[in-house]
Order: C-alpha cells, then sequence, then structure tokens
C-alpha cells in the first residue's frame, strides 16, 4: 500500500485545506485559487516528490531548463480546464530540486502543446515559448513567467485556430535571434463528420516579438494539426509538415523556409497520402541507410508508419497494422544492438472517437519489420522515452500505460528491456489516466543518477477527464539507474525537443 506522509506548501500561497480517503491512500488537498502546491514523500524513497494542482488537466509533456539558477533543471508543462475556458495557471512552472511552484501564468484556452526554450533578453535564462487552443502562442520570461509577447489574432485571417509546437529557424528579421517556423490550424467546433473545414497554414513568426513574418496555407487546403519538423540538408532548411484529421484524409509534405517566406508553399514535395484519414503526429529523424543524412519516419492516422530516404526523398518501406489508428509519435533507440535506429510507438485499435485497447509495436527500422508487439491498457496518444537503462548496451523504452477495470482508471510506467525480452513496472500504479504526456528522463541535477519526470490526471472515474477539477499530477521519479552517457531521447520529439535522434 502507498502511504502519502505529507505535503508542503508555498510559503505565499494562501489555502483551504480538506483530506479525504482515495483508493487505498490519505491524501491531502491544497486548494490555491484553483491551483495546488502540495509536496508528497514516498515510504519507498525520499527523494521523490510530487504536485497536484488542482482544478485543471494537462496533455502537454514535460520539458525541463534551470530557470532559477541553482543548477537543478526545473520543470515546465501546458495545461488548462476546459475547451473555450480561460484559465489562470496554463502554463506552470515546478522547482526541480523540490516541487516548489516557481511562476504561473494565464492563457485564453488551454496549453496542450509543449513548450521550446530561448534565452530572448539575454538574461542567461531561458525564455519559455508555447503555443495552444485559441490562437494562442507567447513567450514568457523565464524567471517570472512576466509575457514578453503575444501572437495578435487577426479576425480576419486567423479564426481560432490551434497553434503547434514551433520550430527554430534562421534570424529572417534582423534581429540576430533564431526565428519560428510553427503550423497552426484546427477548429475544435467542428464536428467529427463535417467535411467542411478551414484550412491550415504555415507561419513564420518573430521569436523577439511575436509579429507574423509570412504565412502560407497548405497545398491541399485540408486541416493541420501537426506540429512541425526542420531539418537541414544542403545549406537549406526544410520543414516537414501534415494535413487531414482524423475522419479527413491528407497529405505528409515538405517545402522550404524560401517559399514560406514568399508566401506559397503550392509546390510542396508530396512524400505521402493518407486515403481516407490525415497525419496528425509529427515525425521524427534518424539515419537508417547509414549515408550521414536523417532519414524521416511518420505515421499516418490509418495504423501505417512509413520510412523515407532523407536524400532521394523515396519510400524505404512501409508497415500497416490493419484495424487500428496512430495519433502517437516514435521514439527512437538502438533496441536490437545492429546499430540501426528503431522505432517504438503506439497504435490505438479502434476507429475515432471510439478506441477499446491499445497496441505498442517495436519496428526494425533497417527494414520495417516487427521484433516485439504487445497489447497493454487503454486508449492513449503519449509517446515514450529511450535509454540503456538496464546498463546493458541496448536502449530500453519507458511507457505510459493507462490500465480501466470497471468504475476505476489508473496508469503506470512500464519499462520495455528489450534485451531480456520483458516489460515490468517501473513506477506504483497510479489513480487517473495519462493520455497525453510523454514522461522525460534526464538528470536534472547532475548528480549521476537519471530522473524521471511524469505527468497524468488525477481523476479516477473518467479516462478522458472530461471532468476538470479533480486536478493532475506532475512527479519527479529517481529511477535509481545511473545516468552513464548523454539521454538521445529522453522526451517528447526527443531530447533536443525537435525531433531530431
Amino acid at each position: 500500500m502507498q502511504e502519502w506522509l505529507g505535503c508542503r506548501c508555498d510559503k505565499d500561497t494562501m489555502l483551504m485545506v480538506s483530506t479525504f480517503y482515495h483508493h487505498r491512500g490519505l491524501i491531502y488537498i491544497f486548494l490555491i485559487f484553483g491551483i495546488v502546491g502540495c509536496r508528497e514523500s514516498y515510504t519507498d524513497t525520499q527523494r521523490g516528490w510530487s504536485v497536484l494542482l488542482d482544478n485543471m488537466g494537462s496533455s502537454s509533456s514535460p520539458r525541463v531548463a534551470d530557470l532559477d539558477g541553482d543548477g537543478v533543471k526545473d520543470i515546465v508543462i501546458g495545461a488548462g480546464r476546459a475547451e473555450f475556458q480561460s484559465c489562470d495557471s496554463a502554463i506552470i512552472a515546478v522547482n526541480g530540486r523540490n516541487g516548489d511552484i516557481l511562476w504561473t501564468a494565464s492563457a485564453r484556452d488551454q496549453i496542450f502543446n509543449s513548450v521550446r526554450f530561448r534565452d530572448l533578453n539575454n538574461d542567461q535564462v531561458p525564455e519559455v515559448i508555447v503555443g495552444g487552443r485559441s490562437a494562442t502562442l507567447m513567450a514568457l520570461d523565464g524567471s517570472s513567467g512576466k509575457r514578453i509577447w503575444q501572437y495578435e489574432v487577426s479576425t480576419n485571417v486567423d479564426q481560432l485556430f490551434n497553434f503547434y509546437i514551433p520550430q527554430f529557424v534562421r534570424d529572417l528579421d534582423g534581429d540576430d535571434l533564431p526565428d519560428l517556423v510553427v503550423s497552426a490550424g484546427g477548429d475544435p467546433r467542428v464536428l467529427p463528420g463535417d467535411t467542411i473545414r478551414p484550412p491550415g497554414n504555415l507561419m513564420l513568426i518573430s521569436a523577439k516579438d511575436g509579429s507574423l513574418i509570412a504565412r502560407a496555407e497548405v497545398p491541399d487546403q485540408k486541416e493541420t494539426y501537426m506540429s512541425v519538423v526542420v531539418m537541414n540538408k544542403d545549406d537549406q532548411e526544410l520543414v516537414l509538415f501534415g494535413t487531414g484529421g482524423e475522419t479527413i484524409a491528407g497529405n505528409f509534405y515538405l517545402t522550404d523556409v524560401a517559399s514560406i517566406l514568399n508566401g506559397d508553399i503550392s509546390q510542396s514535395l508530396l512524400l505521402s497520402s493518407g486515403q481516407s484519414k490525415g497525419f496528425i503526429a509529427p515525425p521524427v529523424l534518424a539515419d537508417i541507410t547509414g549515408d550521414h543524412q536523417p532519414d524521416i519516419v511518420v505515421s499516418s492516422v490509418e495504423g501505417k508508419t512509413i520510412a523515407i530516404d532523407g536524400q532521394a526523398f523515396s519510400t524505404l518501406w512501409e508497415f500497416t497494422l490493419p484495424g487500428t489508428e496512430v495519433y502517437s509519435s516514435h521514439t527512437v533507440g538502438d533496441f536490437n544492438q545492429d546499430q540501426v535506429p528503431d522505432f517504438f510507438t503506439n497504435y490505438g485499435i479502434g476507429e475515432f472517437p471510439n478506441f477499446s485497447k491499445s497496441i505498442q509495436v517495436c519496428i526494425n527500422g533497417l527494414n520495417g519489420t516487427i521484433f516485439r508487439l504487445d497489447t497493454l491498457g487503454t486508449f492513449h496518444y503519449s509517446s515514450g522515452v529511450a535509454y540503456d537503462i538496464t546498463g546493458d548496451g541496448q536502449d530500453d523504452v519507458l511507457f505510459h500505460i493507462n490500465e480501466s477495470v470497471p468504475g476505476i482508471v489508473k496508469n503506470t510506467l512500464k519499462l520495455y528491456d528489450y534485451s531480456r525480452d520483458q516489460i515490468t513496472d517501473f513506477s506504483p500504479v497510479f489513480n487517473g489516466a495519462n493520455l497525453g504526456s510523454t514522461p522525460l528522463i534526464e538528470d536534472l541535477d547532475t548528480d549521476g543518477m537519471l530522473d524521471v519526470i511524469i505527468v497524468h490526471e488525477n481523476n479516477p472515474f473518467d479516462l478522458f477527464f472530461r471532468e476538470r477539477n479533480a486536478g493532475l499530477f506532475i512527479r519527479f521519479l529517481p529511477s535509481g539507474f545511473a545516468s552513464s552517457k548523454p539521454v538521445r531521447w529522453g522526451s517528447y520529439m526527443g531530447s533536443n525537443f525537435n525531433g531530431m535522434y
């Protein structure tokens, strides 16, 4: 039985305290103007901590950077309440040393994306750049959370689309700062069967002040939900993007920054097409041909994963799993010791919006064949992280699983040890689900030991956390494993947050 030993709250907060028993555990909830600042200690380790954030949910994956100058990386996530509802704590920065809340920032809608970091004001502390629903894209001071800029919505052209995760490109406006390329699109008000959808756009945004540099509508005039990935080839900045959705066919394209600057990407290179559904999960880049040029691996919603040569842009292999859909990006690592990157991802069994189970698949990067397939847990679309945790020279995967029994939803972090061909529990079983938050693995305090950060909901009765008032947890889990080499795939879209292995 897990025992909850106590909580400590930030000294500057006002709070009400309530106590109740909830599935074998005594939980102390601290309500802080709609946000909870609660630390817990576990009987099995004194080094772990967790923070319960009340009255909100999150599909954002944790990202880390040292924001307070103490030498320990801090955690930043996006959050929110119901769609179209503002939140005073939509971006949350948490002290990586002890779980205290460093700052929070408001937004007009859910911040479901993961953040990017860049020092924009030369104070040696990285700023936080993040996007979300209702055309929200902003930069926040890393030290205080104070807003530096927010993209100004033009009611003539912007509508209420979503901004997805931005990527950095070269300085385009002469201010000596790398600028941003970001996809924008998707209207959450459109019903699944409605074929009339607003077209997506690729946008170039000044990182200094959030002003629009250029925008270009996607070639097929379809919706877009995919975060872009930038790859460099022959001194060109190429941008990978996808169109279509859960019920609308779409395509996967490549263009360049110069074309976006010109406002016309109609001549984008078509890399792959979906027959009845689109491309949502962002691609990953890894050299699987041995030519020192990153190749492209992407999944279409209709249960297919495609590998594309990064030199010739021809298809290397395809893998299809009938009766499934894919909303998860890939985890990259060497899982079979052949020195060629392999790919782990999650397929949902069923068809949007009705999913029953999940299938976890590990694909051989050399030829696209499966070398492990498992059916664990209910639906989710988070990704995994990879590292040689067990120290046997072969990468392992940490991956969240949602488990549902009648009336109760739980989640746990699993360790996939491919060299031993076994799956074990890495964490305790927690109440609530984790639908879309990828764990993070890194040595936050440079003590030579790996640390794991996870985010999950606290509602044990609702897989899709439609009711947000049960809150969410951010948890720090010491792994007990040494950090013997750099972590190459330790976060959503990789350790550098850009899709590159």
